[in-house]
């Protein structure tokens, strides 16, 4: 499966492995990260998630801002 830039999605799920888009820095240095929880608009589809990173810092960030790597692997 290829990288894939999110704009809003109905199957990101807790546990997806990705990337957390960065303007200011090159894209080999964007952190890495898992979902812990996702937001829900009224459609059901996710607008947002927290994620914890690798270094153990949990942050809020919009979909279009994260790069799904791995989708849950028990889905």
């Amino acid at each position: 499966m290829s990288a894939l830039i999110l704009e809003h999605c109905s199957y990101l799920d807790d546990e997806s492995l990705l990337l957390v888009k960065d303007a200011n820095a090159p894209r080999n240095t964007w952190l890495l990260a898992r979902v812990t929880s996702t937001n829900k608009d009224d459609q059901g589809l996710v607008r947002s998630a927290t994620v914890q990173t690798s270094s153990g810092s949990r942050i809020d960030r919009p979909v279009n801002k994260l790069v799904l790597l791995v989708e849950n692997p028990e889905t």
